[in-house]
């Protein structure tokens, strides 16, 4: 499993002390036992995206919500906190998410793109920031009415965040689709209809429309050299972590 245990809590208690992580990494709340994104992972942050309903090219098969955008780009460190700037390019972010016409999730053809390029890159990673930055192939799917978001499970393709130094031996994580507002208002965010269309198959009531405004954190795993302190620090409360 790729999801975050009981590990996460210790871990989430050390981030909410240390203010230099405050706005950093969004409180989003699990879904369905996904990954929690904490400011312990390398972590891309896409925001002004729009996510959009459409009906599948063969008529009656199901529906495709897309999130796409460019512009600029932030890609978190670990402890001590650091970021890296960075700007996406014509095809910038591009998150693409089957479902059959009764809104059951599909996984085939359903994937996450981030192509741009970083200004820096974290010390000791390989390879250029530039082109494919991060790509993903989405394995899972979940909402979370109370926060007005969205999440996948990831299964890592190659590209420049897929590298050890970064993943710490893991083959995928989570992607969340979300916005400020529905994280902190009880819900009521610009994806809340998306949500409910997809909690009562219904998509056909939201066939081309638009939701704008929309942010997207996209998780590269908990890097080793964390993953081996934080099992230290958390063995006197017995806790463990599962990964792929």
């Amino acid at each position: 499993m790729n999801y975050k245990q009981l590990i996460t809590l210790p871990i989430l208690g050390l981030v909410m002390s240390q203010s230099s992580f405050a706005g950093q990494v969004p409180i989003i709340s699990s879904i369905n036992n996904f990954a929690v994104p904490t400011a312990q992972d390398y972590s891309f942050n896409d925001r002004a995206l729009s996510v959009s309903v459409a009906s599948k090219a063969t008529p009656g098969t199901g529906y495709t919500v897309t999130a796409t955008g460019t512009g600029n780009i932030t890609f978190y460190g670990v402890t001590p906190a650091t970021s890296f700037a960075g700007s996406t390019t014509t095809t910038g972010y591009s998150l693409t998410a089957n479902f059959s016409a009764t809104g059951q999730f599909e996984t085939t053809n359903s994937i996450l793109n981030i192509n741009g390029t970083l200004n820096s890159q974290p010390t000791g990673s390989t390879g250029t920031p530039s082109g494919v930055l991060y790509s993903a192939n989405l394995t899972g799917f979940g909402t979370n009415p109370n926060q007005a978001a969205i999440g996948f499970t990831t299964q890592f393709n190659q590209s420049w965040s897929n590298q050890s130094l970064l993943t710490g031996g893991s083959t995928g994580e989570v992607v969340y689709l979300f916005d400020q507002v529905g994280l902190n208002n009880g819900g009521h965010g610009r994806l809340s209809a998306l949500i409910n269309a997809l909690q009562t198959n219904n998509l056909a009531s939201l066939n081309g429309k638009t939701f704008t405004g929309v942010e997207s954190i996209a998780t590269v795993p908990l890097p080793l050299a964390s993953i081996l302190f934080g099992t230290g620090l958390t063995a006197l409360f017995g806790l463990g972590r599962k990964r792929v």
